[in-house]
């Protein structure tokens, strides 16, 4: 967290602001969800989040200073009196612009792995959720959430952005399910149709959670995601998961269905092993 002191009006104003994703609150992701979709640049996109998120206090007391500053400036018969409400116009905007740079990483891709509601409840019903960075899927609910972030790279290149949100309410009935319920489509298809009623923004940051993860997770395991792949580029191949099911099942995994409802970092873990003896293993045959 950034400890931050604002003056406003000779007053010091003490709040903090998040320096990473995992440090937000879900009303703090919210706001980023919702600049994100108006179109601004980037000043204009930090901008926005930062009046969200700032104390209420604090924000009471901008507007005020804002106010007294017009109104003291249009009442000013000479060129003294305008230049002192500039001077300290000038001051509360250079503080802004010291927060903006403290904020600039969330102009960055997602690098969120707290997931932001661990129980989803919509209506009378409630979801459990998966755990911080996807540690508690398993390696069959990974290929789904794969193979929709393709569809939903696709749907975005193709400028088709209903499909786009189809997929990631998908996404969402993939990983948001009753406790110790293994994946089942029709389910799955009832819940896409309950979240589809949510807001874009809780929508927005399921995906920036998912996300999130999915680069920590490929970054841990170097040797199987080996092309640095990143979820903005879901569309480009670089493994097959059918593939990877049908050659590790009737081994230490058991049978197809256990090897696919395998835990997912249970499979990663062995197939960076795997990965690490057959480097181990060329380097001496050179």
């Amino acid at each position: 967290m950034n400890n931050i002191e604002i003056n406003v009006a000779g007053r010091p104003y003490k709040f903090t602001l998040p320096s990473t994703w995992d440090e937000m609150t879900a009303p703090q992701i919210f706001a980023v969800c919702r600049a994100s979709r108006k179109g601004l640049d980037m000043d204009g996109f930090l901008l926005d989040i930062l009046m969200e998120i700032i104390p209420p206090s604090t924000q009471k007391a901008l507007f005020e200073f804002y106010a007294a500053l017009a109104f003291a400036r249009g009442k000013s018969p000479d060129g003294e009196g305008r230049e002192v409400c500039q001077d300290e116009m000038t001051d509360i905007a250079s503080q802004f612009s010291r927060l903006l740079d403290l904020m600039k990483w969330l102009g960055e891709p997602s690098e969120l792995t707290k997931n932001p509601f661990p129980v989803l409840k919509v209506g009378r019903r409630k979801y459990q959720g998966p755990k911080e960075g996807l540690k508690d899927i398993t390696y069959y609910d990974f290929a789904l959430v794969d193979l929709l972030l393709r569809d939903m790279a696709y749907a975005m290149k193709e400028d088709r952005p209903a499909d786009a949100e189809t997929a990631k309410v998908k996404i969402m009935a993939v990983l948001w399910k009753k406790p110790g319920e293994q994946y089942d489509e029709k389910r799955a298809e009832a819940r896409a149709k309950t979240f589809s009623r949510l807001s874009a923004e809780w929508k927005d940051t399921a995906y920036l959670f998912v996300s999130g993860c999915l680069r920590q997770i490929m970054r841990s395991f170097p040797r199987i995601f080996t092309d640095g792949q990143d979820t903005d580029d879901a569309q480009d191949e670089n493994y097959g998961h059918a593939e990877v099911i049908l050659d590790l099942a009737g081994g230490k995994f058991g049978d197809i269905e256990k090897t696919q409802y395998t835990p997912l970092y249970t499979i990663l873990m062995y197939l960076e092993h795997e990965a690490r003896r057959a480097e181990k293993k060329q380097s001496q045959n050179v």
